[in-house]
């Protein structure tokens, strides 16, 4: 029989029904941050400092679930949290400034106000630069590599159709997937196929990859698509390699499946196109010190259009301001 009593950790709370983890969480923390949030509000507090405020004591709190629980959220939080920083930086009267402007950084017009949904999809993007780390310390990472049944750097590039049955049921690594293949485009974290397309352990490939061959072209764990191309071509099985056993006839068979298996690939010219920002994090297979801060900067950049109001100027004066003056006069 399965105890189902709820264990707190901490400011954590745990319990044996996983789909009710988020909401004995958020819930109680929601509540804390509105009270807290309402007896500030009286205080007189400039506007800069109620976004000080928010940075410093609220945004460590929301941040610790977020990295805590790899869940997937319901956006009916995300509105939520949006919605008492509002009502906080406005003291309760109409906003009179858009909540992306407020987001963006002060060199951009901005207040730099933290933007939860951002944050949110940050922390799981982490995940995935954890997920292509081989020298990650983290004991989950064992845990999520069983779960899984197939190494984790090798989840995020396949076809989601592709994808092992518990990578789109189990909650952790489904959340984290989900989200994925809805950001990837979106914010041009990546396109599929990617240059770092698994050979091996690639469901979509008859046969895998020989055991001897990948340590013919690199010393990852897997053989990848940017493994065997160079400059636009398939790069030749290398015939002498320290330690490694003579090439056999069933190995160059082998590299003639792989080829004719990438050349199969719809869209497979983006197979030799650079590496995106975050593909380069992934492929560097390091743990990056501020993970969290340097994924949500990268996605706020991803939108660098001058504010709205930079037209309204421009139609005010009848003139077009240069983009060069309005980040001078931004800074």
């Amino acid at each position: 029989m399965v105890h189902r009593q709820i264990e707190i950790f901490g400011d954590l709370g745990l319990c044996a029904d996983v789909p009710s983890i988020t909401k004995l969480n958020y819930d109680s923390l929601l509540l804390t941050i509105q009270k807290d949030l309402s007896s500030w509000s009286p205080k007189y507090i400039s506007w800069f400092g109620r976004v000080g405020v928010l940075k410093m004591n609220v945004l460590p709190r929301i941040l610790y679930l977020l990295q805590t629980i790899p869940l997937t959220l319901p956006t009916h939080y995300l509105r939520a949290f949006r919605k008492c920083f509002i009502d906080f930086i406005w003291a309760g009267s109409r906003p009179r400034l858009q909540f992306a402007i407020m987001c963006r950084s002060k060199s951009q017009g901005g207040l730099a106000l933290p933007d939860i949904r951002l944050y949110y999809y940050a922390s799981h993007l982490t995940r995935i630069l954890d997920w292509m780390s081989p020298t990650s310390a983290k004991k989950w990472l064992d845990l999520e590599t069983k779960l899984a049944n197939t190494p984790l750097w090798a989840v995020p590039w396949l076809l989601p159709n592709q994808l092992p049955h518990p990578c789109r049921t189990a909650p952790t690594l489904a959340g984290t997937v989900h989200l994925w293949h809805r950001l990837r485009i979106r914010y041009t974290l990546a396109t599929f196929p990617s240059p770092l397309l698994p050979l091996s352990h690639n469901p979509g490939l008859p046969g895998g990859v020989r055991s001897q061959l990948p340590e013919r072209f690199t010393t990852h764990p897997g053989l990848l698509a940017k493994h065997v191309l160079a400059d636009g071509q398939f790069k030749r099985i290398p015939l002498s390699v320290e330690g490694a056993p003579p090439i056999f006839f069933l190995d160059s068979l082998n590299y003639q499946q792989i080829q004719h298996f990438l050349k199969s690939l719809p869209n497979g010219t983006s197979l030799m196109r650079p590496l995106t920002p975050f593909e380069k994090f992934c492929d560097m297979g390091l743990v990056l010190s501020h993970s969290l801060s340097t994924l949500y900067h990268q996605l706020q950049s991803s939108d660098t259009d001058l504010p709205t109001y930079v037209e309204k100027w421009d139609a005010l004066l009848n003139t077009v301001i240069p983009e060069t003056h309005w980040s001078k006069a931004l800074d």
